[in-house]
């Protein structure tokens, strides 16, 4: 049986294979301007990007793949400011601002998939990569476990939540003010520590 969710291996990756995916991302990420993504049918897809379904088979199972493929690409182009994570809290501000500034690079793709309300497939690999690393730096900073992952969950949920904000009002705040109220409520909002460290 087919793997869904990943591009088939083995596919050759030369200059025109390249052109034909790009090609369906962008196709699906015009259809999704219009309407879900489980609303939209291969068929319709082909004919939009001008590919044939034997060519779309060749590197995908079903649009769900081409979607997650996009979504793959931005999460790899967000986690790069994740290296920069270490005990010093003064890369806070260093850290919020990169991940701010590649969504802002990255703004027409953010604002089609953060609008997806019906799949959380991107925003919950967004939180449980996050997890690990937030929790074992707060409890190294005296929280209980119970109060690493509380308060895990509500700064994680509200940095989301104003991302989410953001992008809706079509980023009329710049990325560098964003930073600046994001960065004092991770540090005033905290039971006994900053999370982002």
């Amino acid at each position: 049986m087919k793997e869904s969710g990943k591009r088939k291996s083995g596919t050759k990756k030369d200059a025109r294979v390249v052109r034909t995916i790009d090609k369906l991302k962008r196709t699906m990420l015009d259809l999704l301007k219009e309407r879900s993504y489980d609303e939209i049918k291969i068929t319709e897809l082909c004919e939009a990007a001008g590919v044939n379904r034997n060519t779309f088979y060749a590197h995908y199972n079903e649009p769900a793949d081409i979607l997650k493929e996009i979504e793959d690409d931005l999460l790899a182009k967000i986690w790069q400011p994740l290296a920069q994570i270490n005990t010093d809290v003064s890369r806070t501000r260093d850290f919020v601002h990169s991940i701010l500034a590649t969504i802002m690079d990255n703004r027409e793709i953010c604002s089609i998939i953060l609008s997806r309300r019906s799949n959380r497939h991107f925003i919950d690999q967004i939180i449980d990569a996050l997890h690990d690393s937030i929790i074992n730096t707060s409890i190294s900073k005296g929280l209980s476990g119970i109060e690493a992952e509380i308060s895990y969950h509500y700064s994680v949920a509200g940095a989301l939540g104003v991302i989410d904000y953001w992008v809706r009002d079509g980023y009329r705040i710049s990325v560098s003010k964003l930073t600046d109220i994001m960065c004092s409520l991770l540090e005033n909002g905290q039971i006994h520590a900053p999370l982002f460290l």
